[in-house]
């Protein structure tokens, strides 16, 4: 059975935000259907400044308790970060678990993580978050036997002390930094296939997963909703002039991204910083495009990745009509700016020639010759190179071809 939410967003004049607290309140509705959880109403609140009992004020408390209590509502959530001793009071007073929209965010990545190492890292983030939430007792430690905001380590029994958490901290912060070495040993083997390596990367729910399975005929999870990928995906794409690379599809970033999270997956994200280019994907129809990027950049700032060369793939554009097309179109910077539709397909081609053009500069153009006896390399090249020109001779074919310098070694080696 599904939990019953009421969702409570505020807006202080005194703390100035880049987005909308209409926006922020929709966002935190959507996070709150894609973890589960049935929304019975919601609040948009304004007043000056946080307040240290109740975060926000005791009448504004009252009107939320009346109406968990008309809607029947099991769990309040929070657009904002509640204090720990602001979480307990609140659920003293509500009488109802209360969470955050970190705890929120949190519990959808515990639902969602399939990888051992994506389990891992969700369960290092919850750790550290719950870590000062056990200081007393109260409604919020009774009621961490299940539901959402409670998935993942929360599920285990009250007598897990400060002690014992901060020993699993430990244990797997040591465990994901092994299994960050190796992640770095298998992009070092990537690259030695003389690869270039591409990163999907955007805000959530953008349309990544959905290029990444157009670009390279995949079947990975495609929904309607925040946070459907969360497990790092690589695939083979071909790019126009028999030029190949690899791409990566990584978790969607999402403003105000916890910190908990970023550390926690910044394993994951290691493909960003050694990517040869970024492809940055944004829902064109979104209104508030400018905020939600500055998050994504605010979040590769983070992860180290802030300085790699990256196109903007401005997507949906199934969605515009004619004139919105043009708008948009007209309004583009010439260059590294595509407006394309991950759904049917319209100027993606346009952002595979720029790439292999981008990822042409490894390659050199060469004449090579190919004797009759060795004639079966011709295959090669023209799978592994680019063949510009060809003349065939009665002692063999004159080949010229624009190739990487390691393929050149390997066929310098077969012939």
């Amino acid at each position: 059975m599904r939990e019953c939410a009421i969702l409570v967003t505020v807006d202080f004049y005194s703390v100035r935000r880049d987005s909308e607290p209409k926006d922020l309140a929709e966002e935190l509705a959507e996070l709150s259907l894609g973890a589960g959880l049935s929304v019975a109403g919601s609040f948009l609140f304004k007043q000056d400044s946080p307040k240290a009992t109740f975060f926000l004020g005791k009448g504004q408390a009252e009107k939320i308790r009346l109406e968990v209590i008309k809607k029947k509502a099991n769990v309040v959530v929070f657009e904002s970060d509640l204090s720990p001793s602001q979480q307990r009071n609140l659920e003293e007073a509500l009488g109802v678990k209360t969470i955050d929209r970190t705890q929120l965010i949190l519990d959808i990545f515990a639902g969602r993580a399939r990888s051992n190492e994506g389990k891992l890292q969700v369960e290092l983030a919850q750790m550290k978050y719950l870590l000062p939430r056990l200081g007393g007792e109260g409604i919020y430690l009774s009621r961490l036997g299940g539901g959402v905001g409670t998935r993942g380590p929360g599920e285990q029994k009250l007598e897990v002390d400060r002690r014992r958490i901060r020993e699993k901290i430990t244990k797997y912060t040591r465990n994901l930094a092994e299994l960050q070495k190796k992640r770095e040993v298998a992009i070092e083997k990537k690259k030695e296939k003389d690869l270039p390596l591409v990163a999907l990367v955007g805000y959530t729910n953008a349309g990544k997963s959905s290029l990444f399975n157009r670009l390279t005929a995949s079947d990975t999870l495609v929904k309607n909703q925040l946070f459907s990928t969360l497990d790092t995906t690589t695939r083979l794409v071909k790019l126009p002039h028999n030029q190949k690379a690899l791409l990566v599809d990584t978790v969607g970033f999402i403003r105000d991204l916890p910190h908990h999270l970023v550390e926690s997956f910044k394993a994951t994200l290691e493909e960003t910083v050694h990517a040869d280019i970024l492809l940055h994907v944004a829902d064109v129809t979104r209104h508030d495009l400018e905020i939600v990027e500055k998050a994504v950049k605010e979040v590769l700032s983070q992860i180290g990745a802030s300085g790699k060369k990256a196109y903007l793939l401005l997507n949906k554009a199934d969605i515009l009509d004619k004139n919105q097309k043009t708008a948009v179109l007209s309004a583009l910077p010439p260059e590294n700016v595509f407006l394309i539709s991950s759904k049917t397909g319209e100027g993606v081609q346009n952002v595979l020639e720029s790439l292999a053009v981008e990822l042409a500069g490894g390659r050199s153009l060469k004449e090579i010759f190919i004797p009759r006896d060795k004639f079966k390399l011709t295959d090669y090249l023209y799978r592994e190179a680019e063949v510009v020109s060809r003349r065939d001779e009665p002692q063999g074919v004159y080949l010229k071809v624009r190739l990487s310098k390691r393929t050149e070694e390997t066929l310098r080696s077969l012939l």
